[in-house]
């Protein structure tokens, strides 16, 4: 290659900011299953979708939401819990329209559990979802929802259950609220109705409590399975083998 001159500032590099970042997969939302871990993995190579990434006891991975399902919530704007998994069912929050949707292990695709937007053109009208877990007694999904529908420009943040047999848009009239944000339902719904707690599903380790002090246990079986998981994946330079599910 012979040497080119140009103005300073105007000269073209061949190392882009897309060649840098195009490895660099961010990993998060950390979550166990029985012997299986799963995770969500943010891919530039794929214009930033998020994957629900699953390992089994054997360390087979498999890429469990099919494209364009992106599993990212907008729920308080910065997001954060858009997945929870219950024997074997993925529950997530599907970043360009919001609603939450179920997989089941085997199936195809997902299917949605709340309505569609009204508006599909316009994406800051939604019902966003997120911070979910399962009450298992109930079979109902219980987490955070966010109302920009109704209330705009007013934001309604409620704490909410949907049937997983039915789905719609939720409803808890036992604890609903309209406070500016809420988070971590597991803990609220404890502090509301104690004999709740037996009957959930918590997929995340969390050690908060209505008073404050420790309440529900880490899940120290796994503890050091997932923390030697993400610390494989961040020193990996290859991209692992995946599988179909």
């Amino acid at each position: 290659m012979s040497p080119k001159t140009a103005p300073y500032g105007s000269w073209l590099s061949p190392i882009t900011s897309d060649l840098i970042v195009a490895e660099s997969i961010g990993l998060s939302d950390i979550l166990i299953d029985g012997d299986d871990i799963y995770w969500i993995e943010a891919r530039p190579r794929e214009a930033g979708r998020c994957v629900v990434v699953r390992r089994t006891a054997d360390g087979k991975r498999t890429d469990m939401t099919p494209a364009p399902f992106s599993a990212r919530t907008r729920v308080h704007e910065y997001g954060g819990g858009a997945c929870t998994v219950h024997q074997g069912s993925l529950f997530f929050a599907n970043y360009a329209d919001q609603r939450l949707y179920r997989l089941d292990r085997g199936a195809v695709a997902p299917t949605a559990l709340t309505p569609a937007p009204l508006d599909p053109d316009d994406p800051d009208r939604t019902m966003r979802y997120g911070d979910g877990t399962i009450d298992v007694t109930r079979n109902r999904w219980v987490g955070v929802r966010q109302n920009h529908i109704t209330a705009a420009p007013q934001v309604v943040n409620t704490i909410v259950a949907i049937d997983l047999a039915v789905g719609g848009p939720g409803s808890c009239p036992t604890c609903r609220g309209t406070g500016p944000s809420y988070g971590s339902p597991t803990s609220v719904l404890m502090a509301l109705s104690p004999t709740l707690e037996s009957s959930l599903a918590v997929p995340r380790s969390r050690s908060t409590s209505p008073n404050g002090g420790p309440r529900v246990p880490f899940i120290s079986s796994r503890t050091a399975a997932i923390g030697g998981t993400f610390t494989a994946l961040r020193q990996s330079t290859s991209q692992p083998e995946r599988s179909a599910r």
